[in-house]
Order: structure tokens, then C-alpha cells, then sequence
């Protein structure tokens, strides 16, 4: 396995960071529990990229992506319909069975390959030079290494997670400190394109620059 970075959960825009290491089966049948009534996936850029239609027209066309915590497979399906072979790694069967449905009505099964992974034991090794990779609403500090490990140079890292940013209410213990993406991410081997903090989440877009 690449070596892991540190850990929460969740995944795009409706999960809530809940995972506790050690746990991995009851972490499958929460999530599955959740996701026993769930439609299938609507394709959607990245969250961090709603609102910035210059950094998706950046994204490849082509090449290879990472979705790491990818739930039902929302942000992966879209990646593919853009042209992108795509890694989804996801901890819960139900999720992965309906992430498989909704590549298949979108036309794109042959570029979607979902994994059943628990993430505590950090990211499979035959993941490296990924073109995009992204990790949404999963904070786990000790991937965050390795989600810059497994970019290509010129590869695009998407991260979003909880944050105590101008949150309502008290923030929970999976909630990421102020500046703690770009004390993570602002590398001399990365060059940092987006970061915003604000209404409880944080998330950077970043370029590796070199291997």
C-alpha cells in the first residue's frame, strides 16, 4: 500500500465524516445502511469546482482519475463522461453496487472501475501517475501525502473537507483546522491553483509540478 497520510469519511456532499479506525465492518454497514434507499447517482463536477467553471475547463480530457471515497460515484461518473479512465475507492458494497448502475446508464462502465477499499489501510499501490484525483468530504490527514503521491506531474489534486471556518455551531472532531489544507498541500513539489475556507468547508485544487 502507498504509505497513508491521517482520517475521517465521507464523501461527496452527503456523507458526514463518521469513519473511526479499527472498525471497518461496522463502517460498511452504516454506510450501507444509508445508502439501502439512495437513487442513483446524478453526475457532478467536483464541489470545489461548482462555482469555477475556469478550473473545469482545466481538467483533462483524457488520462487516468482517482475518486477516493467516492460514494455512489457522483463526481466519478462525471469524470468519466469527460473522457477520463477513473479508480473509485469506496468502503461500502451498497454504494459501489450503485456507483456500477450509474456508470452503466451513463454510458461509461468501460471507464469506471469501482473498488471496495478501507482506507485506513491508505491507498493500493498501483495507483500512481493519476492525471486528477479527488477527495471529497473523506478528511484523513495521513492520505494527504498520498493523494499528491499518485499525481503525474502536471496532475490535478481536487480536496474538500469539513472545516471550523466560519462554521454554525461547534465544530466536530473531524472538522479540519484553519489553513490546514494549504499547510498540507502548498508544497514545493505542488503548485496551489484554488483554496478557499468559508460556511464550514474547505478545499484546494493543486498542480504537481514535479515527480
Amino acid at each position: 500500500m502507498i504509505p497513508r497520510s491521517a482520517r475521517t469519511s465521507t464523501n461527496p456532499c452527503t456523507r458526514q465524516p463518521q469513519r473511526h479506525t479499527g472498525h471497518v465492518e461496522e463502517d460498511r454497514i452504516r454506510w450501507d445502511r444509508r445508502y439501502s434507499d439512495a437513487e442513483l447517482p446524478v453526475p457532478q463536477a467536483p464541489e470545489a469546482l461548482v462555482d469555477h467553471p475556469a478550473l473545469v475547463d482545466a481538467l483533462p480530457h483524457s488520462g487516468r482519475a482517482l475518486d477516493i471515497a467516492a460514494g455512489t460515484g457522483a463526481t466519478s461518473i462525471w469524470l468519466a463522461r469527460r473522457g477520463l479512465d477513473v479508480c473509485a475507492l469506496e468502503i461500502s458494497p451498497a454504494a459501489v453496487d450503485l456507483l456500477g448502475r450509474g456508470a452503466r446508464a451513463a454510458g461509461v462502465t468501460s471507464r469506471v472501475e469501482p473498488r471496495l477499499v478501507d482506507l485506513d489501510d491508505g491507498l493500493p499501490a498501483d495507483l500512481r501517475g493519476r492525471d486528477v484525483v479527488v477527495c471529497q468530504r473523506f478528511r484523513d490527514v495521513r492520505l494527504y501525502p498520498a493523494i499528491v503521491d499518485v499525481l503525474a506531474p502536471g496532475g490535478t489534486g481536487i480536496v474538500t473537507v469539513l472545516s471550523v471556518v466560519h462554521r454554525d455551531g461547534p465544530p466536530g472532531a473531524f472538522h479540519a483546522a484553519a489553513g490546514e489544507l494549504m499547510a498540507a498541500f502548498d508544497r514545493r513539489d505542488t503548485e496551489v491553483i484554488h483554496h478557499a475556507e468559508a460556511a464550514g468547508i474547505a478545499s484546494v485544487v493543486f498542480r504537481r509540478t514535479t515527480t
